[in-house]
C-alpha cells in the first residue's frame, strides 16, 4: 500500500510540483534514508554506495533538487550508469542559474577529470553547451544569457558545433545591449 510521506513533501517542496507524491514503502524508506543522509551531509556517499535501481531512482527525484550540490550528485549518478544525456539538462541548469559557482564553488567537473579523463570533461562540456544553444529560447534572463556566453567562451569552439547555434547565441546577446 502507497504511503503519502508529508515529511518529504515539505523537505522538497522547492523541488517537485505541488502535488501529492505517493511512494511504495522501498521507495518511502529509501528516500527517508536519503532525507537522512542529507540532513547528516553525507548524502553523496550514500548516493554512491546504492545499487543501480536504487541511484536512479533517487537521481530522477532529486535532479530538480534546489540544492545544487545534490543536483549535481544527481547528475553524477547519471553518468556513472551512461546515462549521460539525462545528465546534461542537470548541469546546464546548474550552469544557467549560477548555482556551478555558488552551490559547486566552481567545482563542476572536477571529478570527470580525475575519474574519467579529460576526453570526457570536454565532451560533457560541449554537450551541456549544444544542449543550452539548442534551448536558447527558454532563457530570459540578462544573467543567464551572460552564463551561457561566458561557458560557451570558456569551452571554445569544437568540431560538429553548428554555426546556426552559435549565431543565435550571438543574436541573444546583441538583443540584450
Amino acid at each position: 500500500m502507497k504511503k503519502l510521506i508529508t515529511g518529504i513533501m515539505i523537505f522538497f517542496a522547492g523541488v517537485f510540483p505541488v502535488s501529492a507524491v505517493e511512494l511504495s514503502p522501498s521507495e518511502n524508506q529509501l528516500m527517508q534514508q536519503f532525507q537522512s543522509q542529507y540532513e547528516s551531509g553525507s548524502y553523496y556517499e550514500f548516493l554512491y554506495g546504492l545499487p543501480k535501481p536504487d541511484g536512479i531512482y533517487l537521481a530522477k527525484r532529486l535532479r530538480n533538487h534546489t540544492d545544487g550540490k545534490v543536483a549535481y550528485a544527481a547528475a553524477n549518478i547519471f553518468i556513472r550508469y551512461g546515462y549521460k544525456e539525462k545528465a546534461v539538462p542537470i548541469l546546464a541548469r546548474l550552469i544557467v542559474s549560477g548555482r556551478d559557482k555558488t552551490d559547486l564553488q566552481g567545482r563542476m567537473g572536477y571529478d570527470w577529470l580525475h575519474l574519467y579523463g579529460d576526453k570526457f570533461a570536454t565532451e560533457m562540456s560541449q554537450k551541456v553547451l549544444v544542449y543550452m544553444l539548442e534551448n536558447l529560447g527558454q532563457y530570459r534572463k540578462t544573467e543567464e544569457i551572460k552564463r551561457i556566453h561566458k561557458f560557451y567562451l570558456s569551452v571554445g569552439k569544437f568540431e560538429g558545433l553548428q554555426q546556426l547555434l552559435v549565431e543565435q547565441l550571438q543574436e541573444k546577446i546583441n538583443s540584450f545591449q
